[in-house]
């Protein structure tokens, strides 16, 4: 049952997202110092998420992510800090990063992305590694709880 409604929250986020991405709702940028809860995605029991529903995090800043076809927003990333650090794959950290899924994706108050866990606070995303991060999931969904 847990599952099932887990599910039907993420096509929900997932059309409200679609809905306001083709103009028909506004909605506001996503800015430094907002707080954001990250959900799973297509994971039932997403295991970076520890039988949790969601991690809360603070936006602290966006830095180019440099894919070169991309412009705008989307060549944008997100660094966060989450309210407690956690560990996956072998790494602790209370760090991350969200990256945007597609081209034409805006950092507006909800979507879908990538998520980073890294063990340390990063300015430039080219300080992101293989030994102080790891990829969580790759249809994480946002949503800005408080500005």
């Amino acid at each position: 049952m847990a599952a099932k409604s887990s599910r039907l929250l993420f096509l929900k986020r997932i059309l409200a997202y679609r809905y306001n991405m083709m103009g028909k709702g506004h909605m506001q940028k996503l800015k430094p110092g907002d707080r954001i809860k990250l959900f799973g995605g297509y994971d039932m029991d997403p295991p970076w998420l520890k039988d949790r529903q969601c991690y809360f995090a603070t936006v602290l800043r966006f830095t180019d992510n440099k894919i070169e076809d991309r412009t705008n927003d989307e060549r944008l990333s997100v660094v966060i800090e989450f309210d407690h650090d956690f560990q996956f794959k072998g790494l602790k950290g209370k760090f991350g990063l969200i990256l945007g899924r597609w081209k034409g994706q805006q950092w507006e108050t909800e979507g879908v992305v990538h998520v980073y866990l890294l063990d340390a606070e990063i300015m430039k995303q080219e300080e992101m590694t293989r030994e102080n991060s790891r990829w969580v999931e790759s249809h994480a969904s946002y949503e800005r709880i408080s500005a």
